[in-house]
C-alpha cells in the first residue's frame, strides 16, 4: 500500500474522515485495482454495530466489495479485540459470492453486536 492510502487510513483512524470518506478517497488514489485483490463483483458490504441495551446504531457504513481487503484492515485496527478469524470469514464470504448475513458477533464487554451483510 502507497503512502497516500496509508495517510487517508491514518487520518480515518483518527476520525478526520468517515470510513465512506476515506473509501472514496482510496478508489480515487486508483491504485487499489479490484482485480489485484481478487474481488472484482460488483456490490456492497454492509457492516453496522449497534449498542443491544439502548438500541443505538453506533456505526453503519456500506463500502464497495472491490474494496473489502481495505476495509476489513481498517476494522482489525478498529476492532483489535476481534479474533482474526472473522475478519477471514466475512474476506472468505465475499471471495465465494455468498449474499446475506455472513456474520453476527455479540460482544458482551461492551454489549454491542457486530453484523455484517453483503448485498
Amino acid at each position: 500500500m502507497g503512502e497516500d492510502q496509508n495517510q487517508i487510513l491514518a487520518r480515518v483512524a483518527r476520525g478526520e474522515l468517515s470510513a465512506e470518506e476515506g473509501s472514496e478517497l482510496l478508489a480515487a488514489t486508483n491504485s487499489i485495482h479490484p482485480a489485484q485483490t481478487g474481488l472484482t463483483k460488483p456490490g456492497t458490504l454492509r457492516v453496522k454495530i449497534t449498542n443491544v441495551d439502548s438500541g443505538r446504531v453506533k456505526l453503519s457504513i456500506n463500502i464497495p466489495l472491490s474494496l473489502v481487503e481495505v476495509g476489513i484492515g481498517m476494522g482489525a485496527r478498529f476492532a483489535p479485540h476481534l479474533d482474526d478469524s472473522a475478519f477471514e470469514q466475512v474476506a472468505d464470504a465475499v471471495r465465494e459470492g455468498s449474499a446475506g448475513k455472513v456474520l453476527e458477533i455479540f460482544e458482551e464487554n461492551s454489549r454491542e453486536r457486530v453484523e455484517v451483510w453483503i448485498e
